[in-house]
């Protein structure tokens, strides 16, 4: 998302525009002086208020974080119009918590759980929710068994670390954290039905969909990023456990299929 930004907005050192979309992500007083650190390569986690969001967010500068925060809260790629207001969402690869933060401010009413595994994003996604009570965070990776696995970094930044079963370390191995079932966080915490369930989890879809048999029925909406250039086979594990759901469209990198209950009366008109 921000590589195609850059591609638009930021010629080689036309400073100007890029001070034009960090004024308009960020304000224009504080959009300066967040490009004025980044450009003298500060990399400190710096407290920075968003409009719309009543609480202080924060961010680490020259990271993947700015990035997430325009995806998530200045182009809103996961806003879609549903007939109905969800009650539960599932926000599985939440890294610093944007994506639930942007629920909670949507669904004042839902109760969104934040799964997040590695341990440095998990602590901003802490401070980030803090203020939501509606929000559970939980320190735990998304897989289709419950069992010990290692997280590696693929060196794309905080936005990039993936998880994997390997008996050996990984390349870029980083520490293990507890793999879980989505079944397993539905009888955890008493959920009965999931009605947004959010998946950016590096690949680790590919698993998460090749055993599905036991939840799938009970989601309403599913927005994912395949990352079939990491794994191989997660669009197709994603598209046979989803091909009862009736709609299908892609907004961004996300690709949204949604149940009949959840489309809007208008919108099924329009795309019969």
């Amino acid at each position: 998302m921000w590589k195609s930004l850059k591609k638009i907005y930021f010629a080689p050192f036309d400073f100007a525009k890029w001070l034009v979309v960090y004024s308009q992500v960020f304000g224009t007083l504080q959009g300066f002086s967040i490009f004025v650190r980044e450009i003298a390569n500060d990399r400190r986690t710096l407290k920075v208020h968003y409009k719309g969001v009543k609480n202080p967010i924060y961010l680490r500068l020259n990271s993947t974080d700015i990035p997430s925060l325009t995806k998530i809260l200045a182009v809103k790629e996961y806003l879609i119009e549903l007939a109905k207001e969800p009650k539960v969402i599932i926000d599985a690869g939440a890294n610093i918590g944007l994506a639930s933060v942007f629920y909670a401010e949507e669904y004042p009413g839902a109760k969104i759980y934040a799964i997040e595994p590695e341990n440095t994003n998990f602590s901003l996604l802490q401070k980030n929710t803090a203020a939501y009570p509606n929000i559970v965070r939980i320190h735990k990776a998304l897989w289709n068994r419950n069992i010990p696995l290692k997280i590696y970094d693929r060196k794309t930044g905080y936005a990039g670390f993936a998880v994997s079963d390997s008996k050996t370390p990984p390349q870029g191995f980083v520490s293990e954290v507890e793999g879980v079932t989505l079944s397993w966080i539905m009888d955890t915490y008493q959920i009965d039905f999931v009605d947004i369930l959010k998946l950016d989890i590096e690949g680790s879809e590919r698993e998460v969909f090749q055993d599905s048999d036991a939840w799938i029925n009970k989601v309403g909406v599913i927005a994912v990023e395949l990352h079939e250039r990491i794994k191989v086979g997660c669009r197709r594990a994603f598209y046979n456990a989803t091909n009862h759901f009736e709609h299908e469209f892609i907004k961004g990198e996300n690709v949204f299929v949604l149940r009949d209950a959840y489309m809007p009366s208008k919108a099924v008109e329009w795309m019969h």
